[in-house]
């Protein structure tokens, strides 16, 4: 956890909550992509609110703000408060209810009485992301893959975001067939922890007299893990086929670097 967010608790304590509400905060809450979850009606006078689903693109600061500042214990959906600008500020796990309410306003008193120690918060928070998103990406027929990786320490989540070219597809990670080569996800450099690969379709097709379990189109793959070195890797395993023919067995690499 960021030593900063034991700071601005420790800043509420002594405060006398009075002053006019800082309408310029932003509140983001950030939760999974089925979630229906919002943002209580009477803070809408008080702070920017948004609401935004984990794999839309604007999720993605306030998401990597939140796994630095709550490390493993962070579960959506999460809350981040923000500056007008943007920039994380603190984070915590949401929960509808009285203390959230008073979370937010020692939030505001300090905003309104001493917003330099917002400011100073949300400097730290850019600090502590620096280096801490890897990226990269790689191609084998028909597969294509850009991924990033945000670590917390010696943690790391990494997100796998796959396209499989239009007539092909790749067997799931858990076939029906033991025949069949299965999907993987090795790594070189870092220890996998657990894969969660999306709900894969159950189709039939000419030349197998069973259903199948196949990925196709455009999807994500979610790694969690510890890191071991400075190079990691990810390999993403595969055989594609299409409906009259299959490739041989194939793999995308995936070397790791610092993001521009």
């Amino acid at each position: 956890m960021i030593g900063f967010r034991n700071f601005l608790l420790a800043s509420f304590l002594g405060i006398v909550v009075g002053g006019s509400w800082a309408a310029n905060l932003q509140l983001i809450l950030v939760e999974k992509s089925s979630g229906k979850g919002s943002l209580p009606q009477a803070l809408q006078e008080n702070f920017a609110l948004r609401t935004v689903k984990e794999k839309e693109p604007e999720a993605k600061i306030p998401l990597d703000a939140a796994l630095a500042i709550l490390g493993d214990s962070m579960k959506l959906p999460v809350l981040v408060v923000a500056t007008p600008q943007g920039e994380p500020v603190m984070a915590q796990n949401f929960r509808n209810g009285p203390e959230l309410m008073r979370t937010l306003e020692e939030v505001r008193t300090l905003w309104n009485t001493s917003p330099e120690q917002i400011q100073a918060a949300a400097n730290e928070v850019r600090e502590a992301l620096k280096g801490t998103l890897l990226v990269a990406k790689g191609e084998a027929e028909p597969v294509f893959i850009k991924a990033e990786m945000s670590r917390k320490g010696q943690g790391f989540t990494a997100v796998l975001k796959v396209e499989i070219e239009d007539g092909y597809h790749t067997n799931s990670d858990r076939p029906f067939q033991e025949w069949l080569i299965p999907t993987t996800v090795k790594g070189e450099g870092l220890t996998v922890l657990k894969i969660d690969f999306p709900h894969a379709e159950e189709m039939e097709l000419e030349f197998s007299d069973e259903p199948l379990s196949l990925f196709e189109g455009r999807f994500e793959v979610r790694v969690t893990g510890t890191l071991l070195g400075d190079n990691p890797v990810l390999t993403y395993g595969f055989q594609a086929c299409s409906e009259d023919t299959c490739l041989p067995p194939n793999r995308v690499k995936l070397q790791f670097q610092t993001a521009p």
